[in-house]
């Protein structure tokens, strides 16, 4: 009975000791949303939960992330449950290595999405970090076919405030330039991608200015066919000359708290890639405000002189 009762207790303790490296978290969210033009309305229910697992051992770091979109009879390609992160992390010596599919950040140039297959290898040289990325868009397979296999390499180096990263792809007239920090407390961000040879070069500006409890913002787009994005100037799915793609746009916000909820107010103008593309005016406010009940409510709305839009989303995260 005593042995029954030891083995018992080892192998709870010994069970505590390999999940304390595991851990689990996510995020929900449910949006309303209702749409009139002059002729039309439509409303809309969407669902996006996210259930993310991190497994830790010494120097190295396994990441899954899975995203349920829209599950239930819609299946189109948007939609159902995906594997939206499995990459993992480690060292071997001074050189980092990660590896795997990885989802992407929103920024003014990007509307994010899945890197698929990729190896990045980096060390640190003197103050800056220099990197090697290969990555391929062809299910994986080791290709004969360059236009599914692709390389970079980059380095990103500190001054002060100021953090400068640059990329150059191997096998493509392409490269990127980056520039983020604060100057005389001003949040800047500037990226620059330049495509020799086409059309496709790109830039965007974004300048944060706090001062008494208000946020000030100037952001700027300009991409000689279009580019997508999916931050200031809202979602932009396509980076070719397509009505849904962003060919141009500035303009400002204000950000502030008022009364337990923050409230952002934008002004700014577009161009989409669509060829006779006009400018267009869009008014957006949107207000936050966290909810006794542990969720986080959001409301938008939206006017881009042709239709009025009003989102109400909750979401939580865990």
């Amino acid at each position: 009975m005593k042995k029954q009762i030891i083995a018992a207790a080892v192998a709870a303790t010994m069970t505590t000791v390999a999940l304390a490296d595991v851990s689990i978290s996510g995020a929900a969210q449910i949006n309303w949303t209702h749409q009139e033009t002059t002729t039309t309305k439509a409303t809309g229910i969407d669902q996006n939960m996210d259930l993310k697992v991190v497994g830790k051992s010494g120097d190295t770091t396994a990441v899954m992330d899975f995203e349920v979109e829209n599950d239930g009879t819609d299946t189109t390609a948007a939609s159902g449950t995906k594997i939206k992160n499995a990459y993992l992390t480690t060292k071997i010596g001074d050189v980092n290595v990660e590896g795997g599919t990885k989802f992407g950040s929103d920024t003014l140039l990007d509307d994010a999405g899945v890197t698929d297959r990729y190896v990045t290898l980096s060390t640190a040289v003197g103050p800056a970090t220099v990197h090697y990325k290969q990555w391929t868009d062809d299910n994986g397979t080791a290709a004969a076919d360059a236009t599914n296999d692709h390389s970079e390499y980059g380095v990103k180096a500190t001054f002060g405030d100021i953090t400068v990263y640059h990329e150059q792809e191997t096998d493509a007239d392409h490269n990127a330039t980056q520039v983020t920090g604060n100057v005389a407390g001003i949040n800047l961000y500037y990226r620059n991608e330049d495509a020799n040879g086409t059309s496709l070069d790109k830039d965007a500006l974004q300048l944060d200015y706090t001062m008494g409890g208000v946020k000030l913002t100037y952001a700027k787009v300009d991409a000689e066919v279009g580019t997508k994005s999916d931050a200031f100037f809202g979602t932009w799915t396509t980076a070719t000359a397509a009505s849904t793609s962003l060919k141009e746009a500035d303009g400002f916000g204000v950000t502030t708290d008022l009364a337990g909820n923050t409230v952002q107010l934008r002004s700014y103008t577009t161009k989409s890639g669509a060829s006779g593309a006009s400018d267009v005016d869009h008014t957006k406010i949107i207000v936050t405000r966290a909810l006794a009940s542990g969720a986080t409510a959001e409301v938008t709305y939206h006017d881009d002189e042709t239709t009025e839009t009003l989102d109400v989303e909750l979401r939580i995260k865990f």
